[in-house]
């Protein structure tokens, strides 16, 4: 279990660690994607702690580039697209776990479903979010570019986004089976699992649905 401080101080270091790929700026897509997927990688992180760790990875980039100067536009793309890749690993993993879960039978503690699901479905939201934070704080050209690249992934999306579209879908079509299997072998705890995923990850997928054609219009 992560005390406060334990987490305060990752976090203090999660920053520090992007401002220095940020500066130097080689592979800063595939550096930043290491830092996030390694903060970000345990098994019980929750949705809040996620959104932590995002921030702290944003504010280092901000530093980072901003301490480097001159053109930032390319570098910040890349930087967040390594953000954005390491969400997309995340939601996979998630994924396989919970598949795992259904298939297994595996009982899940009070809630922890219903925050798995949750959480890969605000991932996008989550980095965005994040991206329009640091960028309110930003001075110059780079906040004109966090602010532009923030407004413009809200509207035209990310990689974790349709990454989490797929993964809700594909877990909800893998519940309603299971849930609905007449296979002798299938735990009764498994297909309360899965009526509870089916039934979570369909009204998710419904929101979603109507965000879209609300944006639509």
């Amino acid at each position: 279990m992560r005390s406060a401080d334990e987490f305060a101080d990752k976090l203090v270091a999660i920053q520090e660690d992007t401002r220095l790929v940020s500066v130097e700026v080689q592979d800063i897509g595939a550096r930043v994607h290491a830092i996030t997927l390694k903060a970000i990688e345990q098994k019980d992180v929750s949705l809040s702690e996620i959104r932590s760790v995002l921030s702290s990875v944003t504010d280092g980039i901000h530093l980072g580039l901003a301490q480097r100067g001159g053109e930032m536009a390319q570098a910040l793309r890349d930087a967040i697209g390594g953000m954005d890749s390491a969400l997309v690993k995340f939601a996979q993993n998630m994924q396989l776990s919970v598949e795992e879960s259904i298939a297994s039978g595996k009982e899940f503690r009070e809630g922890e479903l219903k925050q798995s699901l949750e959480t890969v479905r605000d991932l996008e939201k989550s980095l965005v979010e994040a991206i329009r934070k640091t960028g309110s704080q930003a001075t110059g050209a780079l906040k004109a570019e966090m602010s532009s690249l923030s407004a413009h992934l809200k509207y035209a999306g990310t990689d974790v986004g349709g990454q989490a579209l797929s993964t809700l879908t594909k877990l909800s079509e893998q519940a309603h089976s299971v849930a609905h299997s007449g296979k002798m072998g299938i735990k009764q705890g498994g297909r309360d699992i899965a009526g509870r995923v089916a039934q979570f990850a369909g009204g998710v997928l419904a929101g979603v649905g109507e965000a879209l054609r609300n944006t639509a219009k």
